[in-house]
């Protein structure tokens, strides 16, 4: 008379393939394409670890791949979203926005989303002023 182990219901039981052979098991398992996010992206500037003066402006600068178009949000303490013009990456790969700061305090929060040639890239910060 033997003991005999119960595996906890939550976890599943892992595969064998030993019986099927290796190049039999790789090709059961469902092929799924490489992720859409895979475009480069850096933030130039601002700096966001320095405070925005009010009534003034700044250059939102990124870096991406050539040729890439590219588009911007900015959201308010009014909980107000502001969509920036869509711009195209220049040869160097940099795309540029200048926007005016307004005369309210507080936190920014800055969406950027670019394509190019069926890659997908995306970046997300916070600045104050």
């Amino acid at each position: 008379m033997g003991v005999r182990l119960r595996r906890p219901s939550g976890r599943a039981r892992p595969r064998r393939c030993a019986a099927l052979g290796l190049a039999l098991c790789i090709s059961a398992v469902p092929w799924r394409p490489a992720a859409a996010d895979n475009l480069p992206m850096k933030l130039i500037s601002p700096d966001v670890k320095t405070v925005q003066a009010l009534h003034s402006s700044f250059d939102l600068k990124i870096q991406t791949e050539a040729g890439a178009d590219c588009v911007a949000s900015i959201s308010t303490p009014f909980k107000r979203n502001i969509t920036l013009d869509k711009q195209t990456a220049d040869k160097d790969g940099y795309v540029v926005w200048s926007v005016d700061t307004g005369g309210a305090a507080g936190s920014r929060n800055v969406s950027v989303t670019c394509n190019h040639d069926g890659k997908k890239g995306s970046l997300a910060f916070t600045y104050q002023q």
